[in-house]
């Protein structure tokens, strides 16, 4: 099993849908970002699969790994301690805290059924659904300075401003990331006194940060696009009336 979950394809189809050697892939990036040391041997794997199968067989791939990477951002405030025991109760846990937290109005992600099914028409519906509903909302509040940051769970909203507002080079975005790292290795180190049981992974995980690894890419990539994000959008407070830059774009 390989441990990135890069391919797009996958990412937008259901479980249900999904064969059993892509399924791998997936928990495989899983248990790298949560720290396994050791990989579940394929009997364990194959139970695990057994079970999301069976349970959650409507959620999407890219649920699945918003799911866990919000979980280790503390967004959905799940336990995400494992105990180097990646079951089904623990898999179960991280997806229902996700999907309750779903459910409370805060994600931000837009509901696209990408399907045969379903007609540009539908789609350029549930596109601006989410503008009007979760986008423009919160860019107004952050404005008129009620809150701080505007929430963007598995990056979405940075993902559709970086294509055609945010324009940061290259350069920039390394910048943003080595921000990241130092905010995700002070976050560690903090964890690694206060749980000196888990040191010995919390330690490879610091030293994997500091050696621009590849088992925490994703957490770095995720957490720098946040960065990111919350960077631009102060920039424009007061700049540039973003809300009116987009609305132009999506006639």
């Amino acid at each position: 099993m390989t441990t990135s979950s890069g391919n797009t394809s996958i990412e937008k189809g259901i479980i249900k849908d999904c064969p059993t050697n892509e399924l791998n892939t997936v928990l495989a990036y899983l248990y790298t970002l949560c720290g396994f040391e050791k990989m579940p041997n394929e009997t364990q794997d194959m139970v695990l699969i057994g079970f999301i199968r069976e349970h959650f067989s409507n959620l999407t791939i890219q649920d699945m790994k918003n799911a866990f990477e919000m979980g280790i951002s503390g967004e959905t405030g799940v336990n995400m301690k494992h105990y180097h025991n990646f079951n089904a109760i623990y898999f179960a846990d991280v997806i229902n805290a996700y999907k309750t937290y779903k459910r409370s109005g805060k994600d931000l992600t837009p509901k696209l059924i990408e399907s045969p099914e379903m007609s540009n028409k539908k789609k350029k519906e549930s596109h601006s659904k989410w503008l009007d509903s979760c986008v423009f909302p919160y860019i107004e509040k952050l404005n008129k300075g009620e809150i701080e940051e505007v929430p963007d769970h598995g990056n979405t909203l940075y993902n559709y401003l970086d294509k055609r507002f945010i324009n940061y080079t290259p350069e920039r975005k390394e910048q943003i990331k080595e921000i990241a790292r130092v905010e995700l290795l002070a976050e560690l180190r903090i964890e690694k006194v206060a749980n000196p049981n888990d040191r010995n992974m919390i330690g490879k995980s610091i030293t994997d940060i500091l050696t621009n690894g590849q088992e925490t890419e994703g957490l770095v990539r995720t957490r720098a696009k946040k960065i990111a994000l919350r960077i631009f959008l102060n920039d424009c407070k007061g700049v540039r009336d973003l809300i009116a830059e987009i609305s132009e774009y999506e006639k």
